[in-house]
């Protein structure tokens, strides 16, 4: 499997390349509407050839980023090794090792042990079972009883996504266990699910050859293909746009909306919490975006005035720490037309005023950051969930 970056500087171009999404071979990890941004694509050897002959033939440019994607994934997998083997930079009495990729029994192992110690302030429980009868972990910060609005931060979507997990374990370890960073939640709760697609996350754990796996593990009918899309499955304009019906590809859509394990108990974790969570999180990577609704429409949500006063200080407080400035803008706009995710489907069919999706820019290889990126990565997703929880509230962007 070879990493192209292609350019497109036309419409001709764009559509051109577009009739490969969602085919078999191919795995579009950034694709635009602007004729400024590339695009970049993972191409199976199988059709590698045919896509560079649509490439020539169409007068379209493009570089091999990576020549070989599996060298990568030894190599990274290779580093994580070494790095579990070291003493390890942990916060004062913390059994997680930032300096790595947890898997998820040392996931649920440390939010096990924060709740021992710190019961005041942490509840861990169980979302729901994934298809293969996980527990989905989730946990609650609070500095206490009462009605409090809540932020709701969730991750691993995508279960090859291992950044936005571990942007998660590094929020939940510097409000808990970060005495200075105990105000964030003085006057709200705040909801985190690390990981939403456990069986995912786990197999893109097992081996070099499924540690690009993106979508759940269900199995499919009339198929050897398993998995869904999490991430095209909620049932918002379900099936619009680029998604594909083919239990194959990348972004499969599912036979139908909450067809999956992990989408249903999403849906019943949040909706009677809907009056008490105010703005909503979720973390995918690696485009490098901040994100709110629509994605499957161009119309803007009523609500765009204070969404964009948020994104606009959420890009501000990143580009402080990383020197990075994200683009913000609604998905349908900046990337390309989708439907059935997280994002538009708490907008739409729940009271929850704020919805955004953080799309976290890669390291060296992009969609396989090292172990390198892990803390710098997290330490900017925090400046933002600081700004996010400011949100919750109203002590900022309090506008119609």
């Amino acid at each position: 499997m070879q990493s192209l970056t292609v350019y497109s500087d036309t419409d001709t171009k764009l559509n051109a390349i577009k009739t490969y999404v969602g085919q078999r071979g191919f795995d579009f990890l950034k694709i635009t509407k602007s004729r400024q941004i590339p695009i970049d694509v993972l191409v199976t050897k199988e059709r590698l050839q045919e896509f560079k002959n649509t490439l020539r033939a169409n007068n379209i440019s493009y570089n091999i980023t990576i020549d070989d994607v599996s060298e990568i994934i030894h190599k990274n997998k290779e580093q994580t090794e070494q790095q579990n083997g070291k003493r390890v930079r942990r916060a004062p009495r913390s059994r997680i090792n930032l300096e790595s990729f947890a898997t998820y029994t040392q996931i649920v192992s440390y939010v096990n042990f924060l709740q021992s110690r710190y019961g005041e302030i942490v509840e861990v429980f169980s979302i729901g079972k994934s298809y293969m009868n996980v527990d989905i972990i989730a946990l609650k910060i609070s500095s206490g009883t009462g009605d409090k609005p809540a932020l709701l931060i969730e991750g691993g979507n995508h279960g090859r996504e291992w950044i936005s997990v571990s942007s998660a374990l590094y929020i939940m370890q510097q409000l808990i266990e970060n005495p200075r960073n105990r105000e964030i939640f003085e006057n709200i709760d705040i909801f985190i699910i690390p990981c939403l697609n456990p069986d995912g996350y786990m197999y893109s754990h097992q081996s070099d050859s499924t540690r690009l796996w993106r979508k759940t593990r269900s199995t499919n009918r009339f198929s050897l293909c398993r998995g869904t899309d999490a991430n095209r499955n909620f049932d918002i304009q379900w099936g619009y746009g680029e998604a594909s019906v083919d239990p194959c590809s990348e972004i499969y859509i599912g036979r139908e909306a909450f067809s999956e394990a992990e989408t249903k108990a999403f849906r019943d974790f949040v909706l009677p919490l809907q009056d008490k969570i105010t703005t909503y999180v979720s973390l995918h990577s690696y485009a490098g975006f901040i994100l709110y609704p629509w994605s499957f429409t161009n119309i803007s949500p009523p609500n765009l005035r204070r969404l964009n006063c948020v994104a606009r200080r959420v890009r501000t407080a990143m580009a402080r720490v990383s020197g990075i400035t994200y683009p913000i803008g609604n998905s349908h706009d900046l990337l390309y037309p989708t439907s059935g995710d997280s994002m538009d489907w708490v907008a739409a069919h729940t009271r929850i005023n704020l919805s955004f999706t953080i799309e976290i820019s890669g390291g060296d290889y992009g969609f396989l950051p090292g172990i390198q990126h892990i803390i710098p990565t997290g330490n900017k997703i925090f400046e933002a969930i600081k700004v996010f929880a400011q949100s919750v509230d109203g002590r900022i962007c309090n506008i119609n």
